[in-house]
């Protein structure tokens, strides 16, 4: 692959390619990007650069898919460059945290948040949580979560924080991660972040049941809580306080005193615009009783009600009600209004300002929110009621009235049983005031009417009359919509407070008079206030219940006005009207009235206004549709109904319940109400009703989407029942064409914009003004393109005008605007028609999409069925778009995991089906052949290759792209693609469990599309294809043959299988009766219900007993016998006599005769039925023809039929009567013998010579007579010849049947005689052909006949007679025998007649007897053919055209009829006479021997290599008629070439041997482009071989090559016996091309000498393998050598492996050897290269014992040898790196430490070679960098390496590597420092992974004999101390010490070498840190048993002296001395030695 090319192409322009392109092609983008992150270019730079593309993507990308495939490209960065994702990773999260989110509003930024969100909780999902990295950035990749969680909330969207949370959650399943984000977040500084992330974590514990945070960090929390939310600078947002929830609600009251409360009045106290709101919701979240802290939180939060700041009264109103709701002690309450009433009346000075005293009010009155107790209320009330009543006695200002009186009702709410009397007061005095104006009155009122919520007034006689005049006056305003409002207030009170009365009707009629609708009209619901809409829900609901039948008029004005309100935007009303409806629905009429709110509801929802409202609102609040909903839960919450009131409510609510607004928040509303409040099962209630839901939603179905959203409910609730309804809907529509189909101009009148005509031929002069026509070529004035130019700009400026309504009208004729009416009327007509058929379809495709949408899986079960409907459908141009949409639509609901292939398919699929619509640029941008290809091989790989077996849906879909993709396959081509496709089809019909689940059922696979494609790959291949196409059929019959675990064949299988039993393939009528038998039960079962379809298996069962196959035929009667059927009847079986095919025509008509025998009265009828068939089918079919009455299609005859009548006649000819066949005679002769089809004669003929065979001796007396007077009678016309050659033939065969002696006889001859002059060849040959049989009983008469015959022979004139003459002697001869040609002196007289030079007639006739004789008598006559020949040659060059024509034919037939004994008399003679001087003989036989290419083909093979050389030789000669004679024999001998490919290329092999200097090389590559597919004869390998044997002699190098790679294919493709001749002539050739200098001529001759010798065996090369064998050792030229080793590899390749195994031991001995010269080593180890190539497998076993001689061969002296073990070597690494790792590496690793050099240059080079070809990279880059450190691994070749060979062994492989580094030898050391660089990622890291193995490796080279191997230790451990620095002598020393341990002395010398080298390498401070360890090391060195490491040691101790200093000396030579007097004299001894 072309790294830098695909990284380049990938990343080009990416930051605004993945900005701009589209939403399709993004996948494309991505996968490219993800394709190359392995790439070796990329670096930090890239990941930079793709990391901020990722940034960009996130306010652009919306869509899943999109969003998907991001987070996909950062798991796979993430994978592939860790450390680099995440640092550029979070610079990127970075910047969008400061920069970009905050200057994005609330509502966006929440949602970029979400997905930067998901992004950094992939980091950490995907993150390697022990790498560096992580650790370094842990905190940040917290600290940005937490921050990007918080700004998620914001938005205070709920959707978008669940999505936010539930990535969060995700997450945390991981408990690591949970544990690390506690930790990190505790390590941060308490911000609203960190704060709210502790929150969630103790929310997500608390959902999963745990409360580890709460047990152990619950303080902490709560001071993060008081640090970031109280303590805070600035004010905290709410949503973050109430995201502390989780904490707060757990909090009790000993914590809340202890750690927030005293926090929180510092903070109320300090800095109340931070905290004054948040106390509130504070207080709203904690689970304790407040009243300890409300007197002083209280106590603030009043003062501020009227500080200066509107923000801070508010937020402190807000806080007292929620301070309030938390407190239940009665005596705080009331203390702190009492100081809100004090403040009020001036004790903190005089309010005067009205917004300060309103706020005061309102925090009053919201202390009614309190918590206290009923029983402990009373007394708070009455205070309440005494400081309001006091407060409303001093208040002056209206507004301050109002708002006193709002907060009053509060607390008069709260009344129960009884209202005390000073309210009455109260009310009376405010409302007779003088003061009193509209607004206080209606604020008294409501304020009234408040108080009487839950209490009763006991005398209602003082306030009643008051409000009855207050109505009064209210009534005469009512055009004022405050005084409605007022009198709705009034209306309230008086329903509570009184019954109707006559006195006060005025009041009671305006309620009950529904036509004047002053309460509960439209306009007055639009525009009231919220209380006045409460109002009119409460007049309602006592309406309803108490006064339903006072009610005058109809009640739907109730029932709207109650609806608005239920539905109304105003919480308020909304929740007060529920309440009211509730009580409605409990009473008796409740049912009744629900039926009838809901038929209003139905009508609301369907209100335009309503579906505005729902569409702006839904973005917003959602408001309406929770209030929708509320409304229809409302109105469904009955009890106890009856189950028919709960069958049409269902009925009623399933429309509803499916509109849009309701479903968008409650999906499954209709069937829970159901299920819960009516207690009907849905799925029942289905089944039930089936049929009404059928026809309203499914026969009727409209396109809107409470249709839609109904139909997915019942498909989803009920799919059994429901979906069968639905696909037959759709299949009926789409099988119908009428629905769709229009004509190309219909549909485009229909796509033409309205108001336009598409026709514009009727308007007239549109363009005549614009034409071009008259223009001169050149004016004078402008040049022709400038008026081309003007005429444009006119018409430009025309279209403009008349786009603009400025155009000049053109006056029109009357005509002219008839014209154009009746134009626009027809198109109108057919735009009205298409349109509603264009709106049926498109209501069909919606309510399948809809069905889709409520059970995909259900419907998804019937594609096999649907979907090749929906693609054939796609032929209309009306229906073609829509429909294709929905086809790839539905790729969706099949390959869910599989996306990216169910698309592919999907394109694939439409695109071969062409739909009538333009399909997308991008789905035809690649070849539709190899999207083909890419989709199958995508296809084998996911599902054969990965065994992910597909649904059926999945299948289905597929199939029905294979069933569209197979008929484009070209057998020869796409022969694996198409055995993929059986493999697919046969996969999903194999069942391995027995339990079949319902996805992969056969029930739902496309059985029917599977038999039909198998059908036809079995019927169009012959190959594999054919077998395995066999072997799925009948899987797929086997799975079709009934029970539980099967589907059973319907009637589309059954037909199918019937039609193929009529194929004339026999293999399809054999596979068809073996898919019946596996079927037959279940189709006998099928068959039951269809009395005709039973009749048709019979018969075509019965049919198929007699088929022209045997093996069918037993198949067949096995079938019959266990269906156990009874004979059919006869008019079934004789109707199929007719059929087209010849075989079912000769089984039917055989089929007959158990039916006659069982029946013989069936004859009579069933022979002249027959005879009524032939004369029916004797007329022409007329021919068609177009509207002009011209000839389409000919006249066409129906012969087939007649065929089979004249097969039938035959079979039936046994059981004909003396009469029949009288009758039948008649026939024949007037007709059925003249038919002017030639094959329908030769069956009647047929026929007739059955029955005169048959009953001849019975019928000769009455039809000879017959016979005789057709041919006295018969015209001598052409037409008549057919049957009168028939009739000679039937009396010829009638003579048979008489004795010898029979007088009639010779008459018969005679007249058999007279026939021969009749001028027609065939019945000629007929007479021929009786004569033999008769010529016996007339003897004696023979001699006369023969004279007459040779005399008409030479004489007479006619060509006919001649003819004739020739084919009676021919008859006469056969008769009397082959001696009869002496007897009767024919041969002399033939002679004679050829010799005749006068008479041209005479030389034709003997030659026209020759060619009939040579006919008729065939081998009998060859004897005679060599005496012929010389006269024959002689008449190719008459001077009669006549002679030389028939001289032609002759020899046609004479070689046509040569024997090979017969080819070997002849030939001699031929290729003599072709060296005679004459060139007419020349020619002649030049002509014959390419006539010979008419030998049978057996001669031919045998003949030809003679004859082509000769006739090559031919085209050289002088004259040109004998060159023109032998270039015309080869196109003869070219034109008999069976092989069609050759046949194809004649012509240019033609060439090539006439030219062969410059056609010869095209030739070839003709040769090598063709594509066999069909065996090579032997004519074709006559023209080829001398073109082959030809360019062997070429100079050109290509030629060559050429030549040996078509021998090399011959073999396969021809028979061995026809290539032998060729043999001699090719091996020279090819063994000189093996020698080439050439490689690839060597390489290809190689392969064809191998393909030679395993197609010919070894036996046709006897000198072969000694001549190679000699070769591979020559002295020559390693070409040679190379040349012959290839030769040889290939040649025992082609011999076998037992070959091999003999070889190699002998070849591996042979290169082993020291003793032979180099170039016979060079050889053998050349075998080493090529063998392997030969046997890849089988060769293994040998690596092991090869790798010794090559290492041995690589240390050679000469260079050669060198090199060949070299390639040896990379050749055995690269075949077998992977498979044969054990084998190869141990000898490399000893090849490393050799003695010799070279062996250890080799050993590394062949070692990188193999690490190269692990790791997967290709070890050609350059590693010339300034430092030798540089490393260019990568971590998956280092993954790779360890995999393959294990730890242990990958650090000894690398150790050797890193010694090699410092090789005494330059050569090795630069190649292992290439190979260290390439495979190694890190240095320093991985020395510290192998250290240990490397010192066991130093440790013995440096007590090494060999001085090279010591040297290479102790310079590796140098470079070792320098390379790690000191801080890894810890790692050493300790290594070195336990080596002073060891048995072996030359590790312990080595180790004082080491330590010696490690000193010269180290700071003296290093030294002296080990010192203490190190002298001891020296000291017992210094006494070692051996000399050597004493010597060592010695040296050792120099440099430490050096070093160190005499602290040396002073820590060791005590104990040395010491060691002296020790008792053991050994020790003594070394002692001493040691100290010397």
């Amino acid at each position: 692959m072309d790294f830098p090319k695909a990284l380049s192409s990938a990343l080009r322009d990416l930051p605004n390619r993945v900005l701009n392109v589209s939403v399709e092609e993004r996948l494309f983008l991505f996968e490219n990007v993800c394709a190359v992150l392995n790439n070796p270019g990329v670096n930090s730079a890239i990941i930079r650069g793709i990391c901020k593309v990722i940034g960009t993507t996130i306010s652009k990308y919306k869509d899943a898919p999109s969003q998907l495939l991001v987070r996909k490209l950062i798991c796979d960065l993430t994978t592939s460059h860790h450390d680099l994702t995440i640092e550029h990773m979070l610079s990127v999260i970075k910047t969008l945290l400061l920069k970009e989110l905050p200057l994005l509003p609330a509502h966006k930024s929440c949602r970029s948040a979400v997905v930067a969100l998901g992004w950094i909780c992939l980091l950490l999902k995907n993150t390697n949580r022990d790498s560096n990295i992580y650790k370094t950035e842990k905190l940040r990749l917290f600290e940005y979560q937490s921050k990007l969680y918080q700004t998620s909330l914001l938005a205070q969207n709920t959707r978008v924080t669940e999505a936010a949370t539930k990535i969060i959650y995700d997450l945390w399943e991981n408990n690591n991660i949970f544990d690390d984000t506690i930790a990190a977040v505790f390590e941060m500084d308490a911000t609203t972040s960190s704060t709210i992330m502790i929150m969630t974590m103790i929310r997500f514990e608390t959902e999963h049941n745990q409360f580890n945070i709460l047990k152990t960090h619950k303080i902490k929390s709560i001071e993060y809580f008081v640090k970031s939310m109280i303590l805070c600078k600035s004010k905290p947002e709410n949503v973050f306080i109430t995201a502390c929830q989780p904490l707060l609600s757990k909090i009790d009251n000993s914590e809340f005193s202890l750690y927030i409360y005293n926090d929180l009045q510092k903070s109320m106290l300090r800095s109340p615009e931070n905290t004054l709101e948040s106390v509130g919701i504070i207080f709203n979240l904690i689970n304790i009783d407040c009243s300890t802290y409300a007197c002083q939180i209280g106590a603030v939060l009043i003062k501020n009600l009227y500080s200066k700041g509107e923000i801070a009264r508010r937020e402190s109103v807000q806080s007292l009600k929620s301070l309030a709701e938390k407190c239940s002690d009665g005596n705080v309450i009331q203390k702190l209004l009492e100081l809100i009433f004090s403040i009020l009346n001036g004790s903190d000075g005089k309010i005067n300002v009205v917004e300060y005293r309103i706020k005061l009010l309102q925090g009053a009155g919201y202390l009614s929110f309190n918590n206290v107790h009923a029983d402990n209320l009373n007394e708070i009330l009455n205070k309440a009621v005494d400081l309001f009543w006091k407060a409303l006695e001093f208040e002056s200002q209206e507004k301050v009235i109002c708002c006193t009186l709002e907060m009053f009702a509060l607390w008069c709410g709260r009344f129960k049983n009884e209202v005390p009397s000073v309210i009455i007061n109260i009310f009376k005095a405010g409302i007779e005031h003088k003061n009193t104006t509209q607004v206080i009155r209606q604020s008294y009122l409501e304020w009234l009417l408040s108080s009487l919520q839950n209490a009763n007034i006991k005398n209602t006689s003082n306030i009643v009359p008051t409000l009855y005049t207050l109505y009064s006056s209210a009534q005469q305003h009512f055009s004022n919509l405050s005084y409605i409002s007022e009198a709705a207030c009034i209306a309230c009170l008086l329903l509570i407070l009184d019954k109707p009365s006559e006195l006060y009707s005025f009041f009671w009629n305006s309620i009950f008079d529904m036509s004047k609708q002053y309460f509960f009209n439209e306009k007055l619901i639009a525009t009231a206030t919220a209380e006045t809409l409460c109002h009119i829900s409460f007049m309602a609901k006592i309406l309803f219940t108490s006064y339903l039948d006072q009610i005058k008029g109809p009640v739907d004005p109730l029932h709207r006005a109650l609806l608005y309100n239920l539905c109304s935007c105003v919480l308020k009303v909304r929740s007060y009207t529920k309440g009211q409806i509730k009580e409605i629905t409990k009473s008796s009429d409740g049912v009744d009235f629900v039926k009838l709110a809901l038929k209003e509801y139905s009508n609301l929802l369907n209100s335009e206004k309503m579906q505005i409202e729902v569409d702006n609102y839904s973005e917003h609040t959602g408001t309406p549709n929770l209030a929708l909903l509320d409304a229809l839960e409302v109105l469904c919450s009955l009890q106890n109904v009856t189950h028919e009131d709960s069958l049409e409510l269902t009925i009623q609510l399933l429309e509803i319940g499916n509109f849009p607004a309701i479903l968008s928040i409650s999906p499954y509303f209709w069937e829970t109400t159901i299920q819960e409040n009516f207690h009907l099962n849905p799925e029942h209630f289905i089944t039930t009703n089936q049929k009404q839901l059928v026809e309203t939603y499914i026969d009727d179905f409209k396109i809107s989407p409470v249709y839609e959203n109904v139909i997915s409910a019942l498909v989803r609730i009920n799919p059994h029942t429901i979906v069968p309804h639905i696909i037959t809907r759709i299949k009926m529509f789409l099988n119908v064409d009428s629905n769709f189909y229009v004509t190309n101009e219909e549909f485009f009148i229909f796509m033409t914009p309205e108001g336009e005509l598409y026709d514009k031929n009727v308007i007239p002069h549109i363009d005549s003004q614009y034409k071009t026509i008259g223009i001169k070529r050149e004016n004078k004035v402008y040049s022709y393109k400038e008026q081309l130019e003007e005429i444009q700009l006119r018409r430009e400026i025309d279209e403009k005008r008349q786009k603009e309504g400025k155009s000049k009208t053109v006056k029109l004729t009357q005509k002219q605007q008839e014209l154009i009416k009746n134009q626009t009327e027809k198109e109108m007509r057919i735009k009205m028609r298409v349109q509603n058929m264009f709106d049926k379809l498109m209501s069909v495709i919606c309510l399948f999409k809809a069905s889709c949408t409520g059970n995909d899986k259900y419907i998804a079960l019937n594609f096999h069925t649907l979907l090749d409907d929906i693609l054939r459908a796609t032929y209309s141009p009306l229906s073609a778009e829509p429909l294709t949409d929905l086809y790839y639509f539905l790729h969706k609901m099949c390959f869910k995991n599989h996306s990216e292939l169910g698309r592919d398919i999907s394109i694939a699929t439409i695109r071969l089906q062409k739909p009538s619509c333009t399909l997308k640029d991008e789905w035809n941008a690649q070849n539709i052949l190899e999207s083909i290809d890419d989709v199958i091989s995508n296809l084998n790989k996911h599902v054969i290759v990965n065994s992910n077996k597909l649904d059926s849906q999945s299948f289905s879909y597929a199939f029905e792209f294979l069933k569209r993709a197979i008929p484009c396959f070209n057998d020869n081509t796409n022969h694996e693609n198409i055995l993929i496709s059986i493999k697919l089809i046969e996969l999903h019909v194999k069942t391995e469990n027995k339990d079949t689940v319902d996805c992969i059922h056969p029930n739902y696979l496309p059985r029917l599309g599977m038999f039909r494609i198998l059908l036809y790959l079995i019927q169009n291949n012959s190959t594999e294809i054919q077998t395995q196409a066999v072997n799925a059929l009948l899987e797929v019959a086997s799975v079709s043959s009934g029970g539980k675990l099967n589907a059973t064949p319907d009637h589309h299988i059954i037909r199918l299988f019937l039609d193929a039993l009529q194929s004339n393939s026999d293999i399809i009528r054999d596979v068809s009766l073996r898919a019946i038998q596996i079927m037959i039960n279940a189709i006998v079962d099928y068959s039951k219900s269809d009395d005709e379809l039973k009749k048709q298996i019979v018969a075509r069962l019965w049919i198929a007993k007699f088929d022209t196959s045997s093996n069918i035929k037993k198949l067949a009667a096995d079938i019959w016998d266990s269906a156990n059927f009874s004979y059919p009847e006869f008019n079934d079986i004789i109707c199929d006599i007719t059929h087209s095919e010849l075989c079912i025509q000769k089984a039917s008509a055989e089929s007959l005769i158990p039916l006659i025998i069982n029946n013989n009265s069936l004859v009579k009828c069933g022979l002249m039925k027959m005879l009524d068939i032939y004369n029916e089918k004797l007329t022409l079919i007329p021919p068609k023809l177009d509207k002009f009455d011209r000839e389409i299609e000919p006249a066409s005859d129906q012969w087939k039929p007649r065929r089979g009548v004249a097969i039938a006649i035959s079979q039936i000819a046994q059981f004909l009567s003396i009469e029949d066949i009288n009758y039948l005679m008649q026939f024949m002769v007037s007709q059925g013998l003249g038919d002017r089809e030639e094959v329908v004669h030769k069956e009647m003929l047929a026929a007739a010579l059955r029955i005169v065979d048959i009953h001849g001796k019975e019928t000769i007396g009455s039809l000879l007579p017959v016979f005789e007077e057709f041919l006295d009678k018969a015209p001598k016309s052409q037409s008549y010849d057919n049957i009168r050659q028939a009739v000679v033939i039937l009396m010829g065969s009638l003579a048979r049947h008489l004795e010898k002696e029979d007088k009639r006889i010779d008459p018969i001859v005679k007249r058999l005689i007279t026939a021969l002059s009749t001028p027609s060849q065939q019945v000629q040959e007929a007479v021929s052909n009786c004569l033999p049989h008769l010529m016996l009983s007339v003897k004696e008469e023979a001699p006369a006949m023969v004279k007459k015959l040779l005399h008409s022979l030479a004489k007479s004139d006619k060509y006919g007679e001649r003819r004739g003459a020739a084919y009676g002697i021919a008859g006469i001869v056969k008769g009397l025998g082959i001696l009869s040609l002496k007897q009767l002196d024919i041969m002399s007289k033939l002679t004679s007649y050829i010799q005749d030079k006068k008479n041209y007639r005479s030389r034709e006739g003997a030659l026209f007897a020759f060619e009939v004789l040579c006919n008729t008598l065939g081998r009998l006559f060859e004897p005679y053919i060599v005496h012929v020949l010389p006269h024959l040659l002689q008449c190719f060059g008459d001077p009669s055209q006549y002679v030389r024509q028939a001289a032609d034919d002759t020899a046609k037939v004479v070689m046509g009829k040569l024997s090979a004994h017969g080819v070997k008399l002849v030939l001699p003679s031929l290729l003599q006479a072709l060296d005679e001087d004459s060139w007419r003989t020349k020619t002649a036989s030049v002509e014959l021997l390419g006539a010979m290419a008419f030998c049978a083909p057996k001669q031919l093979s045998s003949c030809l290599p003679s004859i082509v050389p000769k006739l090559i030789e031919v085209l050289g000669d002088s004259h040109t008629k004998v060159q023109e004679a032998g270039a015309d024999a080869l196109k003869v001998i070219g034109s008999v070439i069976k092989n069609p490919e050759i046949q194809a290329i004649v012509p240019v092999l033609l060439k090539a041997l006439e030219d062969p200097s410059n056609n010869t090389s095209a030739c070839l590559h003709s040769l090598l482009k063709t594509k066999f597919v069909h065996f090579i004869d032997a004519p074709s390998l006559a023209l080829i071989m001398p073109v082959v044997q030809r360019a062997f002699m070429d100079r050109s190098t290509e030629t060559r090559k050429m030549a040996a790679q078509i021998i090399g294919n011959m073999y396969s493709l021809t028979d061995q016996k026809d290539l032998t001749p060729y043999l001699p002539s090719i091996i020279p050739g090819l063994k000189s091309s093996l020698l080439d200098p050439v490689p690839e001529v060597r390489a290809v001759s190689a392969r064809a000498l191998g393909a030679m010798v395993k197609g010919m065996g070894e036996t046709s090369f006897e000198d072969l393998l000694p001549w190679l064998m000699q070769t591979l050792t020559s002295e020559s030229s390693s070409v040679d050598r190379s040349g012959a080793a290839q030769g040889l590899s290939e040649v025992v390749g082609g011999l076998g492996v037992e070959k091999m195994h003999k070889l190699m031991p002998e070849i591996i001995a042979t290169a082993e050897r020291t003793d032979i010269a180099p170039h016979v080593k060079d050889g053998y180890i050349m075998m080493f290269i090529y063998m392997p190539g030969a046997f890849p497998e089988e060769f293994t076993p040998y690596i092991g014992q090869i790798i010794n001689p090559i290492l041995k061969a690589l240390a050679d002296e000469s260079e050669y040898v060198r090199d060949t073990a070299l390639r040896a070597g990379q050749r055995i690494v690269n075949l077998y790196a992977e498979s044969a790792v054990a084998l190869l590496l141990p000898e490399l690793e000893k090849g490393l430490f050799d003695e010799n050099w070279r062996i250890r240059y080799s050993s590394v080079q062949l070692l990188g070679d193999l690490l190269y070809r692990i790791s997967g990279v290709s070890g050609k880059m350059t590693t010339e960098t300034a430092s030798e450190d540089d490393n260019f691994g990568t971590e998956q070749s280092h993954t790779a390496i360890i995999r393959f060979l294990g730890d242990e062994r990958r650090n000894r492989v690398l150790s050797g590597l890193y010694m090699g580094r410092s090789d005494v030898s330059l050569m090795v050391r630069q190649s292992a420092l290439h190979v260290w660089k390439i495979v190694v990622t890190n240095t320093p890291r991985t020395l510290r992974e192998i250290l240990p193995t490397l010192f066991g490796l130093l440790l013995g080279c440096l007590a090494s004999t060999s001085y090279d191997k010591r040297q290479v230790a102790a310079r590796t451990l140098g470079d070792l101390v320098r390379k790690l620095g000191e801080r890894v002598l810890p790692e050493i020393i300790p290594i070195l010490e336990s080596g002073l341990n060891s048995e072996h002395p030359d590790q312990r010398q080595g180790v004082c070498i080491g330590l010696s080298e490690i000193m010269a390498s180290t700071s003296k401070e290093m030294v002296l840190t080990f010192v203490h360890s190190l002298v001891p090391t020296v000291r017992k060195a210094l006494a070692d048993p051996l000399p050597e490491v004493r010597v060592a040691a010695a040296k050792t101790f120099d440099s430490l002296h050096s070093t160190v200093g005499s602290r040396a000396l002073d820590d060791i030579l005590p104990y040395m001395l010491e060691g002296l007097s020790d008792p053991d004299p050994l020790i003594a001894e070394n002692t001493l030695d040691g100290l010397r």
